[in-house]
């Protein structure tokens, strides 16, 4: 009998903790991204990945779709998995000796750009980089990277 007493109350617990689910609202709402994932880390997280040659550093910042525009590849819009697939096929063959973002700009319209040097087979090649971070529902995001 007292199994059934204590059924019936947490019950109850269960529906309430579950409404606000149904009704599409999150039970823990998101931390303020621009307090931990602001422009500047985001752009930090571009700077070390592509320094590194390693798109996952800074993948997860994609927007669902990414301008891209990457030297040896179709300009368009990805999808952020697409994204990633083509700067990886891009970096994949070349060694990343140097980059840095010369000019950085946190401000309303976040973007950062530099130069990178890449060894490939032996030879050395210069590019310029552009990363451009937008708003959208969740904080900042990367919406567009250009490297020619």
């Amino acid at each position: 009998m007292d199994m059934q007493r204590m059924l019936i109350p947490n019950a109850i617990l269960l529906l309430l903790a579950l409404c606000p689910v149904a009704a599409g609202q999150n039970l823990f709402p998101p931390v303020d991204s621009t307090e931990q994932d602001g422009p500047a880390v985001i752009i930090r997280a571009v700077e070390r990945g592509l320094s590194e040659g390693d798109v996952r550093l800074f993948s997860a910042y994609f927007s669902r779709t990414v301008s891209l525009n990457v030297r040896g590849s179709g300009p368009g819009y990805y999808s952020a998995n697409q994204a990633g697939q083509v700067l990886r096929h891009f970096l994949s063959p070349k060694k990343v000796t140097s980059f840095k973002f010369s000019t950085v700009n946190t401000g309303d319209h976040p973007f950062a750009t530099g130069a990178a040097t890449l060894t490939v087979n032996g030879k050395s090649e210069r590019v310029q980089v552009y990363a451009g971070l937008s708003r959208d529902k969740s904080g900042w995001v990367i919406s567009q990277i250009n490297i020619y």
